[in-house]
């Protein structure tokens, strides 16, 4: 099993008791990955909202959280994993903080835009694209974070992707 840990904040050194064998081998965001990119974007994030739309283990979200972010927004697609996630938060403090969704990104980030809602940081890790050529689903993505108005002007979107050449 991989320990996925939350690395900073309020909730620092809770550990996210994710297997991604149970969840169909699921591809979660490394922790050294999840630390240069909270190192890059600053250790408090007090005043900012967050959504992260491919949440996996839900564990960007909760580092967001514990770094003060308010709103969060996690969307994970798959119902096991989302119940994976709805039943950890309910284990944290002020589980009220955090809006879970279970939808696919577009259509998260459809519902976010009806609701006029606006985030300071937008993090997308998508399922890898495995296939030589392929794209999947990216160039929609980030035309449709354009369309939904669901990033600040002055926001940050991080799209991590593995594309095989």
């Amino acid at each position: 099993m991989h320990t996925v840990r939350i690395i900073a904040g309020d909730l620092k050194g809770r550990i996210i008791p994710f297997n991604p064998k149970k969840f169909h081998n699921a591809e979660i965001t490394p922790q050294k990955m999840k630390g240069a990119f909270f190192s890059a974007i600053g250790e408090t994030l007090a005043g900012k909202s967050f959504l992260d739309l491919f949440s996996g283990s839900g564990q960007m979200g909760f580092e967001a959280l514990s770094r003060g972010a308010l709103p969060v927004i996690i969307n994970e697609k798959d119902k096991a994993r989302f119940d994976f996630i709805v039943t950890y938060s309910n284990s944290l403090p002020e589980p009220s903080r955090l809006v879970l969704l279970n939808r696919s990104a577009l259509s998260a980030m459809r519902h976010c835009g009806s609701l006029s809602m606006q985030f300071n940081i937008i993090f997308m890790d998508p399922p890898y694209i495995k296939t030589k050529g392929e794209t999947g689903e990216y160039n929609k993505l980030l035309e449709s974070v354009c369309e939904s108005g669901v990033l600040k002007k002055t926001g940050l979107l991080l799209f991590s992707t593995l594309l095989v050449q």
